[in-house]
């Protein structure tokens, strides 16, 4: 029984990750995806934040953590990942710029696939994998799954706009599958866990990402907002990938699907508070109503 939920567990990754990043590239066009390029230090800032401050404190806490190697790679595979989705639910809570969230999410999931098969050799050294192994299984289930999806929206509009909900909620329907499955033929290693420091690092690393993020943000509150939930939040599906189909490690998967979690859990924390506080501003008459992701 344990074996099987572990077998659904992995096929539920490859699913999940293939469905969602088909569902981005019919929900958006190439404009979005060129848009944030225009603004090239701010570019620049995004990507040190998520690929060097984060990686970078991660890799130095690792370094004095009392941890096996299974934990060191989910956790830094977790700090290492940019570019997910629910992003944009945390800034339409938020109230912060949509147009922008999409933009620079479209950025960071190709940056991910080029900056992990570069980085894991190079701070992972007691890991035996090459570049090209990592790269491979990044490249086909999610450029090619997005590139696809972005192509079908380009030529066919209007039947990517009635797959893209249909897409949509299979990539919901297998994520919950996954973390099901995951988590139930692995309760001895999540016990394990809750015994260890990795639910404290995990917490670090989406702390620094948010507060990282919202220092190099700029002025505008709508973007700070945007860029730290870009930084703070982590690409749990190209994260998987590496570890299910690179290291084939069902410890560090559970390692990320739980550092995952409590991501969400501190992330939407700190949404729900930003809005409180925009209302609070709004009924003051100090804030307009903000779009919607529709009319974005």
């Amino acid at each position: 029984m344990v074996e099987l939920l572990g077998n659904i567990g992995q096929l539920g990754v490859l699913i999940f990750i293939v469905s969602s990043m088909l569902s981005m590239g019919l929900a958006h066009d190439f404009r979005e995806v060129v848009k944030p390029l225009q603004n090239v230090r701010g570019v620049i800032a995004v990507l040190l934040a998520n690929f060097v401050v984060v990686p970078a404190i991660t890799l130095v806490v690792l370094h004095y953590a009392v941890f096996d190697i299974s934990a060191k790679i989910g956790l830094f595979l977790f700090a290492s990942s940019a570019g997910a989705a629910f992003v944009i639910k945390y800034v339409e809570i938020a109230e912060g710029d949509l147009a922008l969230a999409v933009s620079l999410l479209l950025v960071l999931m190709p940056a991910t696939v080029v900056y992990l098969p570069f980085v894991i050799p190079l701070v992972l050294p007691e890991v035996t994998v090459s570049a090209g192994a990592i790269a491979t299984p990044l490249i086909w289930t999610l450029l090619l799954p997005l590139g696809a999806g972005l192509v079908a929206e380009a030529l066919f509009p209007e039947q990517a706009q009635r797959a893209q909900p249909w897409v949509a909620r299979v990539s919901s329907v297998a994520l919950v599958v996954l973390v099901v499955a995951l988590l139930v033929s692995n309760i001895p290693e999540i016990v394990a866990i809750l015994g260890t420091g990795v639910l404290p690092v995990a917490a670090l690393i989406t702390l620094v990402g948010f507060g990282s993020g919202y220092v190099i943000g700029g002025n505008r509150s709508d973007v700070r907002k945007v860029v730290a939930f870009g930084t703070a939040q982590k690409n749990v599906a190209a994260a998987l990938v590496v570890a299910s189909q690179v290291f084939v490690n069902d410890y560090a998967l559970v390692v990320i699907i739980v550092s995952s979690l409590l991501g969400i859990v501190l992330l939407l924390a700190i949404a729900f508070g930003m809005r409180h506080r925009v209302e609070k501003k709004r009924e003051r008459g100090e804030e307009p109503r903000p779009l919607t992701y529709r009319e974005v």
